[in-house]
């Protein structure tokens, strides 16, 4: 539990970690690699949170032209509208490698992103009328 202004220095309380002080069956995943030993302490966790985020983004160039990627996390399907119709859709894996395309005729379409691994990614949007693109960051999960 964090606190501070945004922006600013962010604390937290006192954490004592103590030799053997994590219990090796507290439920941790078996592939966590902090697990094997007990002078670690999984359970204790510091994020940030924005209440105000949303899962559907709506970004307008500056052109005006728009184009709205959801859900986002993603799990299965995938949905790119945009008030220009999509010429290309492209998600590359963090590493720049392309791992799916698609060429839409419209202004919306819905990708099957299923088979790839969880993680980050980005999505590149071309648009067919003004060949304006947009990119964007994924979570898959």
């Amino acid at each position: 539990n964090g606190f501070g202004p945004a922006f600013s220095d962010i604390m937290s309380g006192i954490v004592w970690l103590t030799p053997d002080g994590e219990p090796l069956n507290d439920g941790d995943p078996f592939h966590c690699y902090f697990d094997y030993d007990a002078a670690g302490n999984n359970t204790v966790d510091f994020g940030f949170f924005d209440p105000t985020a949303t899962s559907v983004r709506d970004v307008k160039d500056g052109d005006g032209s728009w184009v709205r990627v959801f859900p986002n996390p993603v799990s299965d399907a995938l949905t790119v509208q945009s008030d220009l119709d999509i010429h290309q859709i492209a998600v590359y894996d963090v590493m720049g490698r392309l791992q799916r395309t698609a060429s839409p005729r419209g202004a919306s379409h819905t990708m099957d992103i299923a088979s790839l691994p969880d993680g980050l990614y980005v999505l590149k949007v071309l648009s067919e009328t003004n060949q304006r693109a947009h990119t964007q960051r994924l979570v898959k999960q």
